[in-house]
């Protein structure tokens, strides 16, 4: 949307309004189908702020991230490396454990590296302002798997 400002006169782009957004990581493809699979099936109830949390009544509640980590708990591959969920810390987090890594809020380089994505929270968003919306943001501010999964499916 194009504003002009009532003192100058002058015609600028409000970047507020711009919805456009460019592709800004990748994922291997295998990998990404498996994920956005997970996503919509029903399977993993959603939570938020950590990978994976027990609610109140004992069910564990995943983050789009802790959604992928579970996949990679029960690949092949992270069966070799001996990656499990372990315990909960003090806020009732599940914290991913594999080799020297344990993780409850991203994504642990096992997982990154599994996945071939260069960072540990993917942006799945970036608008012409330059501002980068990540997985775990998203995520954290009420998007469902299903938004998600069509974010990650167009960006990644």
């Amino acid at each position: 949307m194009v504003e002009t400002d009532s003192i100058s006169g002058a015609r600028t782009l409000n970047p507020y309004y711009i919805t456009l957004y460019t592709k800004v990581s990748t994922i291997n493809a295998i990998i990404k189908t498996l994920w956005l699979e997970a996503l919509r099936s029903n399977k993993y109830k959603q939570g938020q702020c950590c990978l994976a949390k027990k609610d109140d009544k004992g069910q564990t509640c995943y983050c789009c991230l802790g959604v992928l980590t579970d996949l990679y708990v029960n690949s092949p591959e992270g069966q070799e490396a001996g990656a499990k969920w372990g315990d909960t810390d003090s806020y009732d987090r599940l914290v991913f454990v594999c080799q020297n890594y344990r993780e409850c809020h991203y994504l642990s380089t096992p997982v990154r590296e599994w996945a071939e994505l260069a960072n540990f929270n993917p942006d799945l968003l970036t608008d012409m302002t330059g501002n980068n919306s990540s997985c775990g943001w998203l995520n954290d501010r009420g998007y469902s798997f299903e938004k998600i999964a069509e974010l990650i499916e167009a960006n990644l």
